[in-house]
């Protein structure tokens, strides 16, 4: 072989492998909910497979007829897996571990071989063979970096397919390897390729709402046929997460209902048949409990508008601040779906102001001081989203706050199933780390963690503002604060984002 003709496949085969590693490592750190984990694992597992890759290639004196045959199975594991991942994930109960463990050791052990045969076949050349190899992952970087906010991930394994086909195709052509011996592997990965293309438009929508039917009991026909008949669900993508509005007639017991929930990658934040408890107990609770009118408050996050609807009721009506990362679901609240049928943002007019930002940089970069700060984010069942929850997150919050100031936030404590200690006290010690000396724990339905600079001492509560809420709301309005001194926060650790506590992850 030629180096002159083989070196751009040694850019390609690199590309290819790191993308597809890559896309692997988003697929299921999504999947799992994971991050740190998934990625670990999947970098651990690539790696042995990139060894006994290299392993292999060291011990066989003609691997081109190999690599062939292997770089050619690679075909067909990326034609098959946008398949795979949709069905495995979405409707069987697979361990995502030992899922994902299984294709990403055969991509590294695939990938693997390719750098050793390139450095057999060109032994005098291995300086520039391995500035090839680097030089396609740092393309892979920069397709990753355009492509993956904007290309489905599933797509991606079609085109990373197709890619790998040509590069087996040229790699024939270069190795002077009589092509007709593959004609027969070929028309069988386009004949799958050709399924799987036609199998997936026609039914990802139905396999991707298999994971909210939960029909364990039913074998993936009868689900497809059942999927098919029920609501549709609609699926909204931004560079950030995944949002569905799924409604409840999806569910049969539910099949008289027209409310729907809306969920973020997969995980449930509110049901519009009882939307109206989280958002009046976030924002106007703090009005009727400390009997304090809050002029100026900020949301973090609440980019579905529910918390400024409620505070939008009040006379006189305080100036609101809402600092949402994913314009999405601002969009959403605006102008559908769904969510525009809870909100009216015309009467948000005049006092609502909505800023696209990271709350983060916002609280860093912003030097206005507020009443009340609300943080309305989902629960902390990620790395990313546990960043929201730690000891500097609190001190930007406490240094935005007026020293009178209150700072509400919701927190998963189940107090009627399961107490949550850990989480919570890791809680407690970042929020009184960050100066919050004074907690209250409010909510049945709904828990929120109600914090003050001083000492919150019992008072007479705002009469005038009972009225605005409704009856299942003030049913769920029940102050547990008595719990918290069962709550030992001396032991348990600061959660920090340079040192994130264990275990605080809330499944």
């Amino acid at each position: 072989m030629e180096f002159k003709k083989i070196s751009p496949l040694i850019v390609l085969s690199s590309s290819i492998s790191f993308c597809t590693y890559s896309f692997i490592c988003k697929v299921f750190a999504h999947a799992s909910g994971e991050e740190v984990f998934a990625q670990t694992l999947i970098t651990t597992v690539f790696i042995l497979g990139l060894g006994l890759g290299s392993f292999i290639a060291h011990f066989l004196k003609k691997p081109l007829k190999l690599f062939l045959f292997m770089e050619t199975f690679f075909c067909l594991i990326l034609i098959i897996l946008p398949l795979l991942l949709s069905i495995g994930l979405n409707f069987y109960d697979w361990n995502w571990a030992i899922f994902a463990s299984v294709i990403i050791f055969i991509v590294g052990l695939i990938s693997g071989f390719e750098l050793p045969f390139y450095l057999h076949e060109f032994s005098h050349l291995t300086n520039k063979v391995l500035f090839l190899n680097y030089l396609g992952a740092l393309i892979a970087g920069f397709i990753i970096y355009i492509g993956l906010e904007n290309i489905e991930v599933y797509k991606s394994f079609y085109y990373l397919g197709l890619m790998n086909t040509l590069f087996v195709i040229l790699l024939l052509i270069c190795s002077s390897t009589k092509i007709y011996k593959f004609i027969l592997p070929f028309c069988i990965l386009a004949a799958l390729f050709v399924f799987n293309i036609q199998f997936y438009k026609e039914n990802h929508k139905d396999i991707y709402k298999l994971n909210y039917l939960h029909l364990a009991n039913k074998t993936l026909k009868q689900a497809l046929e059942y999927s098919r008949k029920s609501a549709k669900i609609l699926s909204l993508q931004s560079p950030y997460q995944k949002i569905d509005f799924v409604p409840a007639a999806i569910h049969q017991h539910y099949a008289q209902e027209r409310s729907w929930g809306m969920y973020i990658n997969h995980k449930p934040q509110f049901f519009s048949h009882s939307e109206i408890i989280y958002h009046q107990t976030m924002g106007l609770y703090p009005y009727l409990y400390f009997n304090q009118h809050f002029k100026n408050v900020l949301i973090l996050g609440g980019g579905d508008l529910g918390v400024a609807r409620e505070l939008s009721r009040l006379e006189p009506k305080p100036r609101v601040t809402v600092v949402e990362l994913d314009a999405k679901i601002v969009d959403a609240a605006k102008y559908g779906p769904f969510l525009n049928t809870i909100v009216n943002t015309k009467k948000l007019e005049g006092n609502t102001r909505i800023i696209i930002d990271d709350a983060i940089h916002f609280l860093k970069t912003n030097k206005e001081q507020y009443d009340l700060i609300l943080a309305d984010f989902p629960y902390p069942t990620s790395f990313e989203l546990s960043k929201l929850y730690t000891k500097e997150f609190y001190q930007l919050v406490a240094k935005r706050l007026s020293q009178q100031g209150k700072f509400v936030f919701d927190f998963p404590i189940y107090a009627q199933e399961h107490w949550n200690d850990r989480p919570l006290a890791i809680v407690l010690k970042g929020l009184q780390f960050a100066g919050f000396t004074s907690q209250r724990l409010i909510g049945d339905h709904d828990t929120f963690v109600f914090n003050s600079f001083q000492r919150i001492e019992k008072t007479e509560q705002g009469e005038s503002y009972l009225d605005l809420f409704d009856l299942r709301t003030l049913s769920n309005l029940r102050d547990f604060s008595g719990k918290l001194e069962t709550i030992d926060i001396h032991k348990a650790p600061i959660h920090s984002l340079f040192k994130p506590a264990r275990g605080f992850i809330v499944r």
